[in-house]
C-alpha cells in the first residue's frame, strides 16, 4: 500500500507544476537572442566605420601622392598660372592609380595657385617676402605657389583636399 502511496504523491506534485521551467528558459532565450542581435549590429557598424577610414586613408593618399609629384625636380607636365596674383592652373586627372583587387582605383585633381614672386632685382616687401637662407638673402628669383590637390576614391564618393605652399626657384 505505501508503494500506491508514493505513486500517487508524485502525479500531486507533477500537477502543481505552472510551467515555471518553461518560463524562465523562454525569458533567457529572449535577453540572449537580443544581445547577439545587438552584437552582430555593433560588428556591422564597427565594419562600416573601418571601411570608411580606409577610404579616407586612400583619398588622403591620393591627394599626397600629387602633391609629392609637383615638388620633385622634375614635375610631370604640371600646368603652372602666369605671374599674376591669385590666377589659378588647373590639373585635372594629375594623379591616377588603377584599381587593383585588393584597392579600388585612385585619382587626384590638381590645382596650383599664383600667390607672389620676386625677380633677383626687386626688393623684398610686406606682400612679396623674400626668402633668407641661415640668415642670408636667396638672391634668385622665386614664384610661390598654393598647390591643392583633391584626391578620390573610384566608386565611394571619399574624397580629400590637401594644401602646401610651393615655391619655385630659377636662376
Amino acid at each position: 500500500m505505501r508503494q500506491g502511496y508514493l505513486t500517487h504523491k508524485r502525479c500531486r506534485t507533477a500537477s502543481r507544476q505552472k510551467g515555471a521551467a518553461l518560463a524562465i528558459s523562454l525569458i533567457f532565450l529572449v535577453i540572449i537572442t537580443i544581445l547577439s542581435v545587438s552584437a552582430m549590429r555593433t560588428t556591422n557598424l564597427d565594419t562600416k566605420i573601418t571601411v570608411n577610414h580606409q577610404f579616407k586613408e586612400l583619398s588622403f593618399q591620393a591627394a599626397e601622392s600629387a602633391l609629392a609629384a609637383v615638388t620633385t625636380p622634375d614635375p610631370p607636365d604640371v600646368l603652372i598660372p602666369d605671374s599674376v596674383p591669385n590666377t589659378t592652373a588647373l590639373n585635372p586627372g594629375y594623379f591616377s592609380s588603377a584599381a587593383t583587387t585588393d584597392q579600388p582605383g585612385l585619382s587626384a585633381d590638381l590645382t596650383m595657385t599664383y600667390l607672389y614672386g620676386l625677380t633677383k632685382d626687386e626688393p623684398a616687401t610686406p606682400d612679396t617676402p623674400g626668402i633668407n637662407v641661415s640668415g642670408y638673402p636667396l638672391g634668385n628669383a622665386f614664384n610661390t605657389y598654393l598647390a591643392t590637390a583633391q584626391g578620390f576614391v573610384a566608386q565611394s564618393g571619399t574624397q580629400t583636399t590637401n594644401r602646401m605652399q610651393v615655391v619655385l626657384i630659377s636662376q
